[in-house]
């Protein structure tokens, strides 16, 4: 049986601290012993998954919410594991066989009996979140007006929420 890779235990363990001591990302990260076992790349990833979870939470978990009948009813460590490989699947290069496979280890590392509910999910997010990204990420390149819709996409494609972008583009002008 396959593991998940050290840089993603670690950011999942990592992801969890942060929840449970509510403290700063990257001050956990600086502290953390667990990210003096890693390589340099696997610490650059590790950090960039954790990094980035935290930076589109929101968005992470609205994406996660769509395809759980009960969310709320999720275990806290196994949703921190989907909520590293959802960021992954969305926002990193990642090959989505890879992704899923990873985050499905992850999950079964935390909680062997969820790991196909993690595939599940982490396969809906794959066909239609991830495909939804990329499409949102072309128009945006392709340019267009400044709309609502715009904001909506924009916020798609970065993990930023609207409100937030909406903010940023009024002072910016």
């Amino acid at each position: 049986m396959a593991k998940a890779a050290p840089a993603r235990t670690v950011a999942a363990d990592i992801m969890g601290e942060v929840r449970r001591r509510q403290g700063h990302a990257r001050d956990i990260l600086r502290t953390s012993n667990r990210m003096e076992d890693l390589s340099a790349a696997d610490r650059a990833l590790a950090s960039r998954l954790v990094l980035g979870c935290i930076g589109a939470l929101g968005l992470v978990d609205a994406t996660l919410g769509s395809h759980l009948r009960r969310p709320k009813d999720l275990e806290p460590r196994v949703r921190d594991a989907l909520r590293i490989s959802c960021f992954e699947l969305l926002f990193l290069e990642t090959p989505t066989p890879v992704a899923v496979s990873e985050g499905v280890e992850l999950v079964r590392g935390i909680r062997h009996k969820a790991a196909g509910l993690a595939n599940a999910v982490l396969r809906k997010v794959a066909t239609t979140d991830r495909a939804s990204r990329l499409e949102a990420l072309q128009r945006l390149e392709e340019g267009g007006s400044e709309t609502e819709d715009d904001l909506e996409t924009l916020a798609l494609v970065s993990g930023y929420p609207a409100w937030l972008l909406s903010r940023v583009c009024a002072e910016r002008g």
